[in-house]
């Protein structure tokens, strides 16, 4: 999905601590509901991925807690929206809404007018309301090699040549 032009406007900056940043994944891991050893593995990164990062994580804050967050990927045409989510006792109180409009603002001010998205069935209503068009399909495909008798990731690396990526 690709959008143009927003239609809501109201703004929320991109998360401008550490702390700030840590309680935006927080709110992602518990809105995707991660388990628990993925939410661990995740957090041992958070300071190499704050500091190094090339991703943009913006927040919407209620009564002072931040409720939804996600991220985005500047390029060329646009920024490339990831992981909005919101936090299941917040929905419905224009949180994402807020998200979006903030993500925007971050678009036109680098001179990249154009969000886009790869939305879900939950997200979906919410972008095409405020003026997201779907514009292509993406397909999933999951190679699962720890399922795979007598084959795992590791031996699968070992096969792929590094100059074919």
């Amino acid at each position: 999905m690709v959008i143009f032009s927003p239609q809501a406007r109201e703004t929320e900056p991109a998360v401008a601590s550490f702390e700030e940043y840590v309680a935006a994944n927080e709110v992602g891991w518990q809105a995707f509901e991660t388990p628990g050893d993925e939410v661990a593995e995740a957090r041992a990164l958070l300071a190499q991925r704050w500091h190094e990062g090339p991703l943009i994580t913006h927040a919407a804050w209620l009564d002072g807690e931040i409720v939804s967050a996600g991220t985005c990927a500047p390029t060329a045409h646009g920024l490339l929206l990831y992981g909005g989510a919101t936090i299941s006792r917040a929905r419905g109180r224009g949180a994402y809404r807020a998200l979006l409009s903030a993500r925007w603002d971050e678009a036109v001010a680098r001179g990249t007018p154009a969000l886009m998205t790869q939305g879900g069935s939950m997200s979906r209503p919410i972008l095409e309301s405020v003026g997201f068009e779907p514009v292509g399909h993406v397909h999933v495909l999951l190679d699962d090699f720890s399922q795979t008798p007598g084959v795992s990731d590791q031996d699968f690396a070992e096969t792929v040549d590094k100059d074919d990526l």
